[in-house]
Order: C-alpha cells, then structure tokens, then sequence
C-alpha cells in the first residue's frame, strides 16, 4: 500500500530536484542555457554526431538517479542522517520510518521515477538501477 506522506516526498524530490537537473543539462547541451560555462559545454559538443549528443541527454538521467540513489541510501544507513517532511496537512514525518527502502522507492514500474518525473523512467543505456 503506497503511503501518501512518501509519495508526496517522492514527487517533490521527482519534479523539484531530478527533473531541474535533467532539464537544466538538457538545455545545455541543447544551447539553451545563457551562462558562460554552459556556452562553452555546448560548443564543446558541436563537434558530436547528434546520435552522441542524444545520448549524452540520456546519460543526464542516469547520473542524477544515481546521485538520489546515493543520497537516499545514505539516509537509511547512516542513523545521524534524517529527513524530516512536513505535509501540507500540518504533520511532520519521518521519511526513512515510513519506507521499507528508500532508494527503492525510486524504482520499479510504481516508483517515483516512473508516477511523477515528467522524463519518466529512461532505459539504462544497458545497465540495472545502482
């Protein structure tokens, strides 16, 4: 049964960090971005095939899943590290006492990734969750 305090957690966490940050190199690679370090990343890859820098995107998705995969896993084995949430209905929970595994709940066909990330779940150019 989905929990709906750590399914609000999971979307905040898909749509305010993943998907900013897949969005954010996307624009990069795509010349959107206006930064002087993002400008010379793109021009950096002008030289590509537009194959290789479709997949370089692709890559973006996995790098920050492993990033979250981390984070999350972080906070179920270290007991000095929490996360606390405060629902919009006043209460304040535990994440890590509410899930039977944190970095799981990213993953799988009802996980985060795939309910809320508006990039969905990617196919891992080959490879298995972290």
């Amino acid at each position: 049964m989905k929990n709906r305090e750590l399914d609000s957690f999971g979307e905040i966490l898909m749509l305010q960090v993943r998907d900013r940050a897949i969005n954010q190199w996307i624009g990069i690679v795509e010349g959107r971005m206006k930064s002087p370090h993002s400008r010379e990343i793109f021009e950096r890859l002008q030289h590509l095939e537009f194959e290789d820098r479709d997949y370089i995107k692709q890559l973006f998705s996995e790098v920050v899943d492993t990033t979250l995969d981390f984070m999350l896993s972080l906070v179920e084995e270290k007991s000095s590290v929490d996360i606390t949430f405060h629902t919009k209905s006043g209460n304040t929970v535990n994440i890590m006492n509410i899930s039977d595994g944190l970095a799981g709940e990213l993953y799988a066909d009802d996980g985060w990734i795939s309910r809320f990330s508006k990039f969905g779940d990617i196919e891992r150019c080959g490879h298995s969750p972290p």
